[in-house]
C-alpha cells in the first residue's frame, strides 16, 4: 500500500532578473507504507525542495503530493522533518526542545512528560534531559532533532542530510541507531543524502535524481539483509553501481 504518492510535480521559480528557473520536472513516485526510500544526486537538482514540498513547507508549481490518499497543502504534525542543522533552541533544554511540538498542539501536560521520557530514552538522552544544547555533542544535538520530530508521532519522516556535518564515526553510529529506530517504529522515511554509501547502508530503495531540472534518473532497490555490511561484495557492487548512475546523472 502507498503510504506517499507523488504525480506528475513540477517546481519553477522566478529569479530577480525575471527569469524562470526549472527545479523539479514531472516527479512521479510512490513509497509503500514502512518504506525507507534514499534520494541521492548532485547539488542543485532540487533534492531538498522535493523534502519540503512533501513536508507542506513549499508548494508545488504543478502536480500533486498526497499521503494516505489526502492532499498535502501545508505543514502536518504526521509529517515530520529532521534538518541537516539540528535547529534546536539554544535557550531551552534538551527536554523542552523536544517538548516543543506537543506544547503547540496544546496536549496534555502529563501526556507530554510521558511522550518526551519515551524518546528521550529511544535516541539514548535521558541522562542529558536538562543540559542545554552547548553542552551537547553533535551527534548528541541530531539525536535530540529526531526525538522532536518523532515524539509528535508522525507517520512519515523527511530527513534531509542530518548527518551531513558529523564525523565519519559518528556519522556510522547514527546511521545504525536510525536503523534501530526503524525497525522498531515501523516508519516511512525519506532521506536526503550525498553519500551513496549512507544510501546503500540505510535504504530499502535508492532514487538517482538528475539536475536541472531535478528528476528522477534511476531507481535501485536493496534486498540486503540488515545489519549490512560495508565489506561484503554485494554492497560494494551496489554502491559501485549507484555511483556510476550518479556520475551519468545530467
Amino acid at each position: 500500500m502507498s503510504k506517499i504518492i507523488l504525480r506528475n510535480l513540477f517546481k519553477n521559480f522566478t529569479t530577480t532578473q525575471g527569469e524562470l528557473v526549472s527545479v523539479l520536472e514531472g516527479i512521479n513516485l510512490e513509497v509503500a507504507d514502512g518504506e525507507f526510500v534514499c534520494l541521492v544526486g548532485k547539488s542543485g537538482c532540487g533534492k531538498t525542495t522535493l523534502l519540503r514540498i512533501i513536508a507542506g513547507l513549499e508548494q508545488p508549481s504543478a502536480g500533486e503530493i498526497l499521503i494516505d490518499n489526502n492532499l498535502v497543502k501545508k505543514p502536518d504534525p504526521l509529517i515530520g522533518m529532521v534538518f541537516q542543522e539540528d535547529r534546536l533552541f539554544p535557550w531551552r533544554t534538551v527536554r523542552r526542545n523536544v517538548e516543543f511540538g506537543l506544547e503547540l498542539r496544546k496536549m496534555a501536560k502529563h501526556y507530554r512528560q510521558q511522550a518526551v521520557e519515551k524518546y528521550l530514552r529511544l535516541v539514548g538522552l535521558e541522562s542529558f534531559a536538562d543540559a542545554l544544547p552547548y553542552e551537547l555533542s553533535g551527534g548528541m544535538k541530531q539525536r535530540a532533532a529526531i526525538a522532536r520530530a518523532l515524539v509528535n508521532e508522525p507517520d512519515v519522516i523527511l530527513m534531509d542530510e542530518p548527518f551531513g556535518a558529523l564525523d565519519a564515526q559518528t556519522r556510522n553510529q547514527m546511521q545504525e541507531e536510525l536503523l534501530e529506530i526503524w525497525v522498531h517504529r515501523s516508519r516511512t522515511v525519506l532521506f536526503v543524502t550525498h553519500s551513496v554509501d549512507e544510501a546503500v547502508m540505510l535504504a530499502d530503495r535508492v532514487l538517482v535524481l538528475a539536475p536541472h531540472p531535478g528528476r528522477i534518473q534511476c531507481e535501485y532497490r536493496l534486498s540486503m539483509p540488515r545489519p549490512r555490511d560495508r565489506l561484503s561484495n554485494e554492497f560494494i557492487k551496489s554502491r559501485r553501481e549507484i555511483l556510476e548512475a550518479l556520475n551519468k546523472a545530467r
